[in-house]
């Protein structure tokens, strides 16, 4: 019984600490321990229950030898769980590719046989270990194209590499170039999914060719610290096409500071709405810059169009191209900007979940604008030279009471007061 322990810690390799079987001799839980007493992580081991010394040695006897276009390397198992051969094609174009490494990874990640094509484009890999496998095939291009696969699937595998292609330029969480960064090529193909891994040179740019025609997305393999996922671009390629696509950090905050201006340059004292839209994803923020006209705010990186409040929507008054830790750039309206101060009348205080509405009316047009001001005070930005008409109302009535307005070209902000028309709630 003694060189019956003794053959089965041979065939280990490692020492148990503590193990829970179920009768199937599945492993429920279990700790490994090298020879010096440090834990194992990562490493899977087969459990077997046997009831004689015979079926222990005939687990001890060695694995078979493979073949010569597949040799082993690595950690070679000491006998073979199940017998197969998976047979990998390599084609480029739909012709044979001879040379191409070849490589079978087991569950642990380590390399449980690797071959090279013949000038069929064909590799025969021993299978040595059963469940989920990884297969690796060096693409034409130096990078290596990845498929899982699993040992009661089929038996044969087939890459085939195309003529599209995909470039492009990385950038980490500050928006920077990023080097050497991990990432994977993803396309659905006729055989399966595929992925490719390569990564970016001193500048972030990346290349991956070979590709097929369809959806290629580009994607980080592992996220950056302070990033809340993945980030990822895509794009559809035709036969023959190179498309080129920009991965950057969705969650990388950029601090924005700045000034709202008017054209003469003076700074405008004034709380003002800003709208920023990133042009390129949709992204939307709301912005307020101060009663001394400044702006902090921080942006995700990106294509920004800042705009404010105008007579016809919004009117764009600054394009902010967020990369660097840091931008410094002001705001400068673009047209005409009208201040209105509201004179609210002591009913309008007795009823403060009702609001005060200002209309605004180009000549005799019908009502272009109509808003709702904070605090009793709001500044319109926009305004084309002409005559215009404005009365500040109770919500829920008509307005009646109209002040007119004559804005010129050189107008830069005007300012008026205006009285609400207010009536009690019985008189409605």
């Amino acid at each position: 019984m003694k060189a019956t322990n003794r053959q089965l810690q041979a065939l280990l390799l490692v020492s148990t600490a503590a193990a829970v079987v179920s009768l199937a001799g599945v492993v429920r839980w279990m700790e490994l321990h090298r020879a010096e007493g440090a834990v194992l992580e990562n490493r899977t081991v087969r459990v077997v229950v046997v009831e004689s010394e015979a079926e222990l040695e005939a687990l001890s006897v060695p694995a078979a030898a493979v073949t010569d276009v597949a040799s082993p390397v690595g950690e070679a198992a000491t006998a073979p769980i199940a017998a197969g051969l998976l047979e990998v094609r390599v084609l480029l174009g739909g012709e044979p590719l001879s040379g191409v490494t070849t490589e079978l990874l087991d569950i642990t990640g380590l390399i449980d046989v690797r071959g090279r094509t013949d000038r069929d484009g064909l590799v025969r890999l021993d299978v040595r270990s059963d469940g989920w496998h990884t297969l690796r095939v060096a693409a034409p291009d130096g990078t290596l194209a990845v498929r899982e696969w699993e040992s009661s699937g089929p038996g044969r595998v087939e890459f085939d590499f195309g003529s599209s292609s995909v470039i492009g330029q990385a950038f980490d969480c500050n928006g920077m170039p990023w080097p050497d960064a991990a990432l994977h090529v993803l396309q659905d193909t006729a055989d399966g999914p595929v992925r490719r891994e390569l990564r970016t040179d001193g500048m972030g740019r990346f290349s991956c060719a070979g590709l097929v025609r369809g959806r290629v997305t580009v994607a980080e393999a592992v996220a950056q610290p302070g990033a809340s996922d993945l980030c990822s671009a895509s794009a559809e390629l035709e036969e023959g096409e190179c498309a080129e696509l920009e991965l950057g950090m969705a969650d990388a905050l950029v601090a924005w500071s700045g000034l709202v201006r008017l054209r003469s340059g003076r700074v405008l004292d004034e709380e003002l709405e800003l709208l920023a839209v990133e042009t390129r994803r949709g992204w939307v923020e709301r912005l307020r810059s101060d009663q001394s006209g400044r702006i902090a705010h921080g942006l995700r990186s990106g294509s920004w169009s800042v705009q404010a409040l105008a007579v016809d929507g919004t009117v764009e008054v600054a394009r902010l191209e967020l990369r660097a830790e840091a931008v410094a750039q002001d705001v400068v309206l673009p047209a005409a900007a009208l201040r209105v101060n509201l004179e609210l009348p002591a009913a309008a205080l007795a009823e403060p979940e009702v609001r005060a509405v200002v209309t605004l009316r180009l000549g005799d047009e019908a009502a272009l604008l109509q808003i709702i001001p904070r605090e009793g005070r709001q500044l319109v930005c926009g305004l084309a030279p002409g005559r215009w008409r404005i009365a500040a109302h109770r919500s829920g009535l008509e307005p009646e009471d109209w002040l007119e307005v004559s804005v010129e070209a050189s107008d830069e902000l005007l300012e008026r007061t205006i009285p609400v028309l207010w009536l009690a709630s019985d008189e409605l």
